[in-house]
């Protein structure tokens, strides 16, 4: 999973240039003579899905980049924020499952996915609540 995280991060920065154009304009995309596919993505939750499951990957694909989304507006700022929050979630969650229920005088440990997947849920939590970038009356303002 390192590997294939290393190898996210080198073709985020890489491709950064058609990847804007891609998410922003895909006709102007199309026009320049860039073929944007979903190859990385696919490849990343192929990646996921064998190693850890579906609800976590599930999990890790939408509340980061919310979280992210809900914290800034630049672009780089969010991309960063959605690779910076799965390892955090990560960690804490993977620390939470195994040694949460001993710190509360439990006898086992929990699902390490659910508690990654509660984790970046909470991050997305936190992020709505004290961090919006968008309010409901901003697009009838501008």
């Amino acid at each position: 999973m390192a590997y294939v995280f290393a190898l996210s991060v080198q073709l985020l920065w890489l491709f950064r240039r058609p990847l804007v154009a891609a998410t922003f304009d895909e006709g102007f995309a199309q026009a320049t003579g860039q073929r944007p596919t979903p190859i990385g993505l696919a490849l990343a939750a192929l990646a996921a899905f064998e190693a850890v499951g579906a609800i976590i990957v599930v999990a890790m694909f939408v509340c980061p980049p919310a979280a992210a989304r809900l914290m800034t507006d630049r672009l780089w700022a969010q991309v960063g924020l959605s690779l910076a929050f799965p390892a955090i979630s990560a960690t804490l969650g993977y620390v939470l499952a195994g040694y949460g229920p001993l710190w509360l005088r439990g006898e086992h440990s929990v699902s390490a996915a659910g508690m990654v997947a509660v984790v970046s849920g909470a991050i997305l939590g936190l992020a709505a609540a004290f961090w919006p970038r968008r309010r409901r009356g901003d697009a009838a303002e501008s």
